[in-house]
């Protein structure tokens, strides 16, 4: 069984639909769905933004389910290099929190190089544009190029997310491997609308969203059509990195 851990379900809409078998999941507070790609079983858990939720959430799923290695975190992430455009599939070679110690190690070493580049060939050989690199878990988002720029600076890595530390140390407390792969959605100077009008399960707060578009009417119009874009294109490269990798367990 692979297990697969996602914040928000737009996440994993496209991967969804690629499954056989697939059921809604709802067991002692794990949410998510079940289904399978070419015989390999698979388990999608929802996590809920941020390091607390998910690391809450992987605890929970790895206590209930009997995962093979590796365990894997996915969804979407923010690129802080340059070189990544908006699709890039990310892997890491291992994984920072900022600031550290926060839920979760300062420094998470990933499984051995070998692994971590063989799984870049395999996405890279089903046409997949893969960057290999260390990755940086927040406690809150980095909503445009002066914050993206300043962390990849303090830290070294090319990526961004506010879940996947948190899920690797359950992980390796399991003494299960650990694979993080994500999707570009906002390039180094891509801004993002203000976190304040998304709730900690990535809804939309409607009352906050109706007033602060009432005071900044054009944003609707600037922001809108290039995240529902880039939602598009980093999700559909996501669902084709992510069977990849299913069949690869297989």
């Amino acid at each position: 069984m692979l297990l697969i851990f996602y914040a928000l379900e737009t996440e994993v809409r496209p991967f969804k639909r690629r499954l056989q078998r697939l059921k809604r999941l709802e067991l002692q507070g794990c949410k998510g769905w079940q289904g399978s790609v070419d015989g390999a079983e698979l388990v999608l858990v929802a996590t809920g933004v941020g390091m607390e939720r998910a690391a809450a959430s992987a605890r929970r799923a790895l206590e209930l389910f009997a995962p093979t290695q590796p365990v894997v975190s996915t969804g979407v992430a923010g690129a802080l290099s340059e070189e990544l455009t908006v699709g890039t599939i990310v892997l890491a070679d291992r994984l920072l929190c900022d600031p550290p110690g926060s839920n979760t190690d300062s420094r998470i070493v990933m499984p051995a190089q070998s692994r971590t580049q063989s799984l870049a060939r395999a996405l890279t050989g089903a046409g997949l544009s893969v960057a290999v690199g260390p990755t940086l878990t927040v406690l809150a988002a980095l909503p445009d190029g002066l914050s993206k720029r300043r962390a990849r600076g303090e830290s070294g890595a090319i990526a961004v997310d506010m879940e996947s530390a948190a899920i690797a140390r359950e992980a390796r407390k399991k003494g299960l491997d650990f694979v993080y792969a994500r999707s570009v959605l906002d390039a180094v100077d891509d801004r993002l609308p203000p976190t304040r009008l998304i709730d900690e399960n990535g809804n939309l707060r409607p009352l906050t969203a109706t007033a602060f578009l009432l005071r900044h009417p054009a944003m609707l119009f600037k922001w809108t059509p290039r995240i529902v874009r880039n939602m598009g294109i980093a999700t559909a490269r996501l669902a084709e990195a992510l069977e990849a990798l299913a069949r690869c367990r297989t």
